[in-house]
């Protein structure tokens, strides 16, 4: 076995060791009880021995809080959002994720904004990354309706193609209302200035599906 090989082998077998409560609490603003912490780290811990959580790890540990209509694609950009555009998390990783959910100001609702956007922390949005994520909220929903009503695989196809340019119609609208510089691209300061007005983007960011809450 090449060495190289063997040195990600190792890597990937290495436990991953958490922050201290007390470093976690601070990472998180103290939004998180010591109980909880311990709580989450249990069941972290039974999900991802090793201390990483990978993406079938995710769906296994919080499926059951997702709305039915969630797909695999979208269920990926949730968890990116998590990761922070990597391809697992540490549990580090995940409190500090919740704790953006958990504490909505107008910073952590543009982070998270932008995460979902993005994949990962970025200070600009282009026009056509808001479009593919608008699209992706307008197709869970189409995917609902269809559930729904039985649609045929002609209906289904004449749905998508209505919601698709509702999406176009409303990502444009959206983009250009945010866009107030005309340059081009959309900053964290841009979606900062809109929440601290604002509670949410609606319909864009549509709460049963950015909002992971865990009780």
């Amino acid at each position: 076995m090449e060495s190289d090989e063997l040195d990600e082998m190792m890597k990937w077998e290495a436990n991953i060791q958490p922050p201290t409560i007390d470093e976690l609490r601070t990472y998180t603003k103290n939004i998180f009880g010591c109980k909880y912490i311990k709580y989450m780290y249990s069941k972290f811990k039974n999900e991802c021995p090793t201390g990483r959580m990978r993406i079938a790890n995710f769906k296994k540990m919080f499926g059951s809080y997702f709305p039915p209509c969630l797909d695999d694609a979208y269920v990926l950009r949730l968890f990116t959002a998590f990761a922070n555009g990597k391809e697992e998390m540490t549990f580090k990783d995940l409190m500090e994720s919740l704790a953006l959910l958990y504490l909505p100001t107008p910073e952590t609702n543009a982070v998270w904004t932008i995460r979902m956007i993005k994949g990962c922390d970025v200070e600009t949005i282009t026009e056509a990354d808001l479009l593919a994520f608008v699209k992706s909220v307008f197709r869970l929903a189409m995917f609902e309706k269809s559930k729904e009503n039985r649609t045929s695989d002609g209906g289904f196809q004449m749905i998508d193609t209505i919601l698709q340019n509702v999406a176009i119609h409303r990502s444009h609208g959206t983009f250009k209302a945010l866009d107030k510089h005309g340059n081009g691209y959309i900053c964290k300061s841009d979606f900062v200035n809109f929440f601290q007005q604002n509670d949410s983007l609606d319909p864009v960011f549509m709460k049963p599906f950015v909002r992971l809450k865990i009780r």
